[in-house]
């Protein structure tokens, strides 16, 4: 028995568990990339439905004059994102029954693009807007508020 010729196994653990490793992350990145759709898509409803309640009080601050929006005009612009978003149930609904989710997606993606750059542009002309107004009021009342 002392004239057995035993060959060395080679050790390639360290190269397995590498590999091992990386693919361990393979499934995970997926479902991060395919799930930050839909944690962005809430993160900026979430944004809409309390941004009101933050630029509303701004806007009536920085115009010294809480009828620049009234009580109704308020309430409908707080319960703008909820009309506006109806129709678009309906028409996402059908769009995705007859062309899969892919597009219909898209198309909210790039229709809540262009909403929130437009509501970002607007509330940039109503500050600088009520800034003006403020002064108008104040230079043709002769600093009599």
């Amino acid at each position: 028995m002392d004239k057995c010729q035993y060959t060395e196994v080679s050790n390639n653990c360290e190269s397995a568990n590498k590999q091992n490793r990386t693919e361990a992350w393979k499934p995970f990145l997926r479902q991060l990339l395919i799930s930050s759709g839909i944690w962005t898509s809430m993160f900026l409803y979430g944004v809409s439905v309390g941004a009101p309640t933050v630029f509303i009080p701004q806007i009536r601050k920085e115009a010294n004059n809480t009828d620049i929006i009234t009580d109704d005009m308020a309430s409908w612009i707080t319960s703008m994102d909820c009309f506006s978003g109806f129709p678009f149930v309906l028409i996402l609904s059908i769009l995705t029954r007859l062309i899969g989710r892919k597009i219909p997606f898209i198309i909210a993606a790039l229709d809540t693009l262009a909403a929130f750059t437009e509501i970002a542009d607007s509330i940039k002309g109503i500050k600088s807007n009520t800034g003006e107004e403020a002064s108008n009021k104040l230079l043709a009342t002769n600093g009599k508020v």
